[in-house]
């Protein structure tokens, strides 16, 4: 057995199943006591009373300091994130309330549930870049098979920018969900 200095030695104590225990750090093994055991409690009192406690489980203001390091670029992210989408989505139904939906027609090359009941992918043979996303009810979109040809209303934007492609594409249309276009209305010819 190897020799361990005593500044390698320390102890916390925490909770388990509502039972107190104290664990005595020696080197990199350790030795559980249960600090509600009566025969222990004499070591339990030199323990604490000679031996430094942990201090790596102690929260200081650097602990809290480095967790939020690490957490403040993802909610930074997330937040932005958030914001592209609310104001994509404001756009789209500002066009539409403005224009009304653009109704095109297409052949469909692929048709993928990407659900039970929630969501079906698209992709159409005159529009390949690009797959069409419904959030409609997929089990009436079960009758669409390869090779039918269906109309599909979509935002005024999206046909202007993806399908057209007569407006230029803002920075959140080029990152921000470039290969999908969501379908709003959609029926089989």
């Amino acid at each position: 057995m190897e020799k361990t200095s005593i500044d390698k030695v320390c102890y916390d104590e925490y909770y388990e199943k509502d039972n107190e225990y104290l664990n005595l750090y020696i080197g990199t093994s350790f030795l559980k006591i249960n600090s509600e055991d009566t025969s222990q409690t004499n070591l339990i009192n030199t323990i604490k009373n000679n031996i430094q406690h942990n201090s790596y489980y102690q929260k200081s203001w650097t602990y809290y300091l480095k967790n939020s390091i690490l957490v403040f670029p993802f909610l930074v992210f997330l937040s932005i994130n958030m914001k592209i989408v609310n104001i994509k989505s404001s756009l789209h139904q500002e066009a539409i309330t403005k224009y009304g939906y653009v109704d095109f027609e297409g052949k469909v090359k692929d048709i993928e549930f990407l659900g039970r009941n929630t969501t079906a992918r698209i992709k159409l043979f005159n529009h390949n870049p690009f797959s069409i996303e419904t959030h409609t009810d997929s089990i009436r979109l079960k009758q669409i098979k390869k090779g039918d040809s269906i109309r599909i209303s979509i935002s005024p934007i999206d046909y202007e920018k993806k399908i057209l492609k007569t407006k230029p594409f803002q920075w959140f249309d080029k990152y921000h969900g470039y290969s999908y276009i969501h379908i709003y209305k959609i029926s089989k010819l």
